[in-house]
């Protein structure tokens, strides 16, 4: 027997341990994703990392910015449409206080948002009280939903508890109200217009990094901002006019529940829906589940 033989042999009997230690772990190891029935335990969606290539990455930002860009290139036209929109609404509702445009500069950018300049309501004690009333009775009512609409219970009570609030400030300081309602409604028709905006950013983060394909990231984007562009100035010619007609009693109900609340659920709505489009490979999508 050679050297070398001897060599070998006192090497295999030092690594054959070490081997087997392997092995088993490799076995356990296996054991640990295999279900009861004998096949294979698959990861959680929720902990699955979604492989992003380089392109892909490109190509989402490049979608996202230059939708962005679009839209705020396209400001005179869109602020021209909401213009007439409100134009309209006043002369429907019979509105006599005039559509108002304000300039806001940030930066090299200029936003130019029009508004509809609704006098301030001050709360009469005929609507304090009907709304103590009712808001009583929506306190009362929401301890007789049944437990399946628990979600329902919870905005009543929201509801409550802020024209609760509401109700306490006027009465003890009516003249003390900071706000003016035109000015309202205009900060948030800018706060709209800025959210319509971020839309393809929001989606450049969440949507577009899935391989769903340029048609539909596109088709989803502009479904999304073309219905917030319509939504926004109805939305706060309705709570202006709401306002205007009750006093301002009502604001702050409109401001935390009827505001941006409900533009940013729309957006959350329509990114639901599209996440549940088919993917063009289910196999670029670990994440998403097979058709």
């Amino acid at each position: 027997m050679g050297w070398s033989q001897v060599f070998s042999r006192i090497f295999d009997k030092w690594r054959s341990p070490a081997r087997e230690a392997r092995a088993w772990r490799r076995h356990y190891e296996a054991l640990r994703f295999q279900g009861h029935g004998g096949g294979r335990i698959l990861t959680h969606r929720a902990l699955i990392r979604l492989p992003l290539r380089r392109g892909q990455l490109w190509g989402s930002t490049v979608i996202a910015v230059g939708i962005a860009a679009i839209w705020f290139a396209a400001q005179p036209v869109v602020t021209e449409a909401w213009r007439v929109m409100l134009d309209i609404g006043h002369t429907s509702l019979g509105l006599e206080d005039p559509v108002l445009q304000s300039a806001t500069h940030l930066s090299f950018y200029t936003f130019r948002i029009p508004y509809s300049g609704l006098a301030d309501p001050a709360p009469s004690q005929t609507i304090w009280w009907v709304t103590v009333f009712i808001t009583l009775a929506l306190f009362f009512a929401s301890f007789l939903i049944e437990f399946a609409y628990l979600p329902l219970t919870y905005i009543l009570r929201s509801v409550v508890f802020i024209q609760a609030s509401a109700l306490v400030f006027f009465s003890l300081w009516p003249a003390a109200f900071p706000f003016a309602l035109a000015d309202y409604l205009y900060g948030m028709m800018l706060a709209g217009y800025v959210l319509i905006g971020l839309v393809p950013i929001v989606f450049g983060l969440t949507y577009y990094v899935f391989d769903f394909g340029i048609v539909k990231k596109l088709l989803l984007t502009a479904i999304v901002m073309l219905h917030l562009a319509v939504f926004i100035p109805l939305q706060y010619l309705l709570q202006g006019y709401l306002v205007h007609q009750l006093s301002f009693l009502f604001l702050p109900v409109m401001f935390f529940l009827f505001g941006l609340p409900v533009d940013i659920l729309i957006l959350i709505a329509f990114y639901g829906w599209g996440m549940s489009w088919e993917p063009r490979t289910t196999a670029a999508n670990p994440a998403l589940p097979p058709a």
